[in-house]
């Protein structure tokens, strides 16, 4: 099945700079750059912006599509 979704904040998340991989149990990860202030967060080693021009993300998604494992901002200026 082919989900579809809108994952990202209010700001800007960068397509040219996004990597997406899917491991061999099928779990989906996303990295991207944001300068979002709202990105959604869950289990986050970093939970707010860090400054700067942008902060790079990353998010981990269940095999069917039905939810995150964990996203984090990672990076910024403080």
């Amino acid at each position: 099945m082919l989900r579809l979704a809108y994952f990202g904040g209010s700001g800007n998340e960068s397509v040219v700079s996004s990597a997406l991989i899917v491991d061999n149990d099928g779990y989906a990860y996303v990295m991207t750059d944001t300068d979002s202030k709202d990105f959604p967060t869950e289990k986050p080693l970093q939970a707010k912006f860090a400054g700067g021009e942008s902060d790079l993300v990353l998010a981990k998604f269940k095999p069917d599509g039905s939810g995150l494992v964990y996203s984090t901002y990672l990076g910024g200026s403080e």
